[in-house]
């Protein structure tokens, strides 16, 4: 094992210091992307910051990739998760388990898009509803139990063209975790239904959010995005704890096919790309 110079020591030491400090994300990679974020990985806004981008490889349903983002809002261009819908259900796969470069080899790509690829994480469900479209999310670990369920009021495609509509309503809720971040499962009579719990207003077990109303402007309705959103959009939306209003997560669009992604704790990666996906599938 090869010694670190002095000069070497230094700057880590010194790398290692302005992240403590400023709260930046290093360069490195969570463990895990069902952990919940950790302070480094954090910027000074209490958020994590990512960026999900939409490819057409065909004409048929498009791949969406996760990114993290660093302190200036660039994309580290490290694919940390793909998903593509296959069937009548969105598939998350993890992207840092495939091999560097397939990225760019389309033929390559797809082979490492399948369920029996070993980097295979879960699936998003839609279900359908009258007043609400709404998803469950499933975790290939843990088959047949829901890591999340998100909810969408239901809105014509002629409404979501409409100009000075307010954003669609949405219902989150995600699993509570425990102090090693990890989630914690429902109670066995709870399991498998998140979606209808939320409808009934049920939070055992469960953290539960829903969408910050916005304030009506000059005859459109606004939310403060800090920067970070850039295009109107009726899939926009931020997420707040209904007693406090603390924003807890927000997504927005920033051109034909990038999105802004910002969250934290108690949501880990897999379910704030989910989160995204979601919106996306409207």
């Amino acid at each position: 094992m090869r010694l670190l110079s002095l000069e070497e020591r230094q700057r880590k030491l010194e790398n290692a210091k302005n992240v403590i400090e400023n709260r930046t994300r290093p360069t490195s990679t969570p463990e895990s992307i069902f952990r919940i974020p950790n302070e480094c990985n954090v910027f000074s806004s209490g958020l994590v910051h990512a960026l999900v981008t939409r490819e057409y490889y065909s004409s048929t349903n498009p791949t969406y990739t996760f990114m993290y983002q660093d302190v200036e809002g660039k994309s580290e261009k490290i694919p940390i998760m793909y998903a593509k819908k296959q069937g009548k259900a969105i598939r998350i796969w993890d992207a840092q388990k495939i091999p560097p470069g397939s990225e760019h080899d389309l033929f390559q790509l797809r082979e490492n898009l399948s369920k029996k690829s070993g980097n295979y994480c879960g699936k998003l469900k839609k279900i359908g509803g009258k007043k609400w479209d709404s998803f469950s999310l499933y975790c290939s670990k843990e088959k047949k139990e829901q890591f999340g369920a998100f909810l969408f009021e239901n809105t014509s495609l002629k409404e979501q063209f409409r100009e000075g509509i307010p954003p669609r309503k949405v219902k989150v809720a995600i699993p509570t975790v425990s102090k090693s971040g990890e989630m914690e499962r429902l109670p066995m009579y709870l399991r498998n239904k998140m979606v209808e719990n939320v409808a009934r207003k049920v939070s055992t077990g469960m953290n539960v959010f829903t969408s910050r109303d916005p304030k009506y402007d000059r005859g459109q309705y606004r939310l403060n995005f800090n920067g970070r959103v850039t295009v109107a959009s009726v899939k926009n939306f931020q997420l707040v704890q209904e007693s406090n209003d603390e924003l807890i997560a927000q997504f927005g669009k920033n051109g034909d096919h990038r999105f802004h992604l910002d969250y934290k704790e108690p949501f880990n990666a897999f379910q704030a790309f989910a989160l995204a996906l979601s919106a996306l599938e409207l």
